[in-house]
C-alpha cells in the first residue's frame, strides 16, 4: 500500500434490534471511555466530565478518528473528554435506503460504509462512524433537503410516539490488519400534536436545517419528549453504546 499525506483534520482536547456484529481479527488492544450521561432533559448542562488517569480502550489502540462532519457528534465526543481526530467521510457514501432495507440495516450499512472510506485515508486508528434517522409510521425519515420536506415530516411526526435509531461502527485498524462491530441504538420519543403555527416558527428558527427528522431535540422544545432510550442517542452519537463497544 503506497503511503498517502492525510488529509487536514481537527483534533480535539478535552436494537439490527439487539445488535449486528461483524468481526475481522486484529491483534490491536486498546483505549478507555468515560462514562457520560447527558443532562436531563430542560436541565442546564453541566461542565463537561473529564477523564482522570490512563484509561485504555480494549477493542483498538491508536488514535481516536471520527468519521463525521457533525458539529454534534464532535461536540458528545469532546464533551465526553476524549481525545479524537475528526475526518469527514465522502459525501458519496450518503445514500438512500435500500428497497430491502430496516432502519437498522440503513444506518448500520452507513455507519460501516463511512467508516471504512475514512479507513482508506489513514495507516493506522481506531475510526468511529455513526449514521442516525428517525422512523415514524415505518417510514425512515433522514435529514429534510428543504423547509417543505422539513415540515411534512414534522406534521408526520406531531402526536405520535416515534423513534430514533442509530448505527455505530467502531472499526480498529493498523496496517493491513482490521477489526470492524457495528451495533444499533433505539430511542423511543413522543411529540406532541403542536399546532400548524408551532411548526411555522419552528421552520422559520431554521433549527430543522441537517437533523434527522426535522428537529433537535438538543434544542430544549417543550414538545418533544423522550419516552426511552438514550439521549445522547437522539443527538447523534450514542455514548454508552460506544462506550461498552470500545471497552471489550
Amino acid at each position: 500500500m503506497t503511503n498517502t499525506t492525510p488529509p487536514p483534520m481537527e483534533t480535539h482536547e478535552k436494537n439490527l434490534p439487539k445488535s449486528q456484529l461483524t468481526a475481522l481479527r486484529t491483534e490491536d488492544e486498546p483505549r478507555g471511555f468515560p462514562n457520560t450521561a447527558l443532562p436531563e432533559h430542560g436541565d442546564a448542562s453541566p461542565p463537561p466530565r473529564e477523564l482522570s488517569g490512563k484509561h485504555r480502550f480494549k477493542f483498538c489502540e491508536g488514535r481516536i478518528i471520527l468519521a463525521s462532519q457533525s458539529p454534534r457528534r464532535r461536540q458528545l465526543l469532546a464533551e465526553a473528554g476524549v481525545a479524537f481526530d475528526a475526518i469527514p467521510p465522502d459525501k458519496h457514501i450518503e445514500t438512500p435506503p435500500q428497497d430491502d432495507e430496516t432502519p437498522e440495516m440503513f444506518v448500520a450499512r452507513l455507519a460501516r460504509l463511512k467508516a471504512e472510506n475514512v479507513a482508506e485515508k489513514v495507516e493506522r486508528g481506531c475510526i468511529i462512524g455513526c449514521d442516525t434517522v428517525a422512523v415514524c409510521r415505518g417510514e425512515i425519515l433522514g435529514k429534510p433537503v428543504d423547509r417543505a420536506d422539513a415540515e411534512k415530516m414534522l406534521q408526520m411526526l406531531r402526536g405520535t410516539e416515534h423513534r430514533v435509531v442509530s448505527g455505530l461502527c467502531v472499526l480498529a485498524k493498523n496496517g493491513a490488519n482490521r477489526r470492524c462491530e457495528v451495533r444499533c441504538e433505539t430511542t423511543q420519543l413522543f411529540m406532541l400534536p403542536i399546532s400548524n403555527r408551532q411548526i411555522e416558527e419552528y421552520l422559520d428558527s431554521g433549527d430543522w436545517r441537517g437533523k434527522a427528522g426535522a428537529f433537535g431535540y438538543q434544542d430544549g422544545h417543550a414538545w418533544i419528549t423522550l419516552v426511552e432510550g438514550s439521549e445522547s442517542n437522539v443527538v447523534g452519537l450514542p455514548l454508552e453504546l460506544l462506550e461498552g463497544m470500545l471497552s471489550r
